[in-house]
């Protein structure tokens, strides 16, 4: 179960991190 919770939060922070990223590169592009 502890490690059902850990991929979910390993996926979680792994989109947020993709979408800072693009959120970053196209505010900087601007």
């Amino acid at each position: 179960m502890f490690n059902f919770w850990l991929f979910c939060l390993q996926s979680l922070i792994h989109s947020a991190q993709q979408s800072y990223h693009l959120y970053t590169t196209r505010c900087t592009q601007h």
